[in-house]
């Protein structure tokens, strides 16, 4: 009996230990199938809010980049009712490419679609969505292949490489002082329904 006792015990215990282990190995598996970056949608108020999204991964950065700026368009599955993305839904992404640090992004021209009011948020939402990346430091846009020095709808300046020094959620665009000077970075909390 005793030893039929302690062959049971042993059972049991690897059992146990083999859970554990299929535990801790799907936990691994799931966490390397996973991706989670920021993305920068505009709230109904007309403030960018900085959202954790957790997708499928992809095999390289480029892959990844491609979503992530599909995530800030207006039909994006990121955008609800709470938040929405700014880039206009019929703008087709020509290509992305990362070299030293610098991200360039190739818009179709019905990236010049969207609604004057949301320019400077859509640069700002480009920027601080992108420049999270650790691969990152700023970025260059251009349209059907041209570099653009100014939006289009309502003018606003580029000074290139665009980076976090733009600033976010500026509310008086000053085209002297755009990019420079020292920014104050500061949060709210907001409840929604839902």
């Amino acid at each position: 009996i005793l030893i039929v006792l302690i062959v049971v015990g042993i059972l049991i215990g690897n059992h146990f230990k083999n859970d554990e282990h299929n535990q801790d190995s799907s936990s691994e598996l799931e966490s390397q199938n996973y991706t989670y970056s920021t993305i920068y949608l505009s709230s109904n108020d007309n403030v960018l809010v900085p959202l954790t999204v957790k997708y499928d991964s992809f095999s390289d950065v480029g892959q990844d980049l491609f979503y992530v700026v599909s995530l800030l368009k207006k039909d994006s599955e990121a955008s609800n009712k709470f938040f929405n993305g700014l880039i206009p839904s019929e703008t087709k992404i020509n290509s992305i490419t990362l070299k030293d640090k610098t991200v360039s992004i190739d818009f179709d021209e019905s990236f010049f679609t969207y609604e004057a009011k949301d320019e400077l948020r859509l640069l700002e939402s480009l920027v601080w969505t992108l420049c999270d990346y650790p691969e990152i430091d700023s970025l260059i846009f251009s349209v059907d292949g041209k570099t653009i020095d100014k939006m289009l709808v309502n003018n606003t300046p580029i000074s290139y490489p665009l980076n976090k020094k733009l600033g976010i959620n500026n509310f008086l665009l000053t085209n002297s002082i755009m990019g420079k000077g020292e920014r104050v970075l500061s949060y709210y909390q907001k409840e929604i329904d839902d």
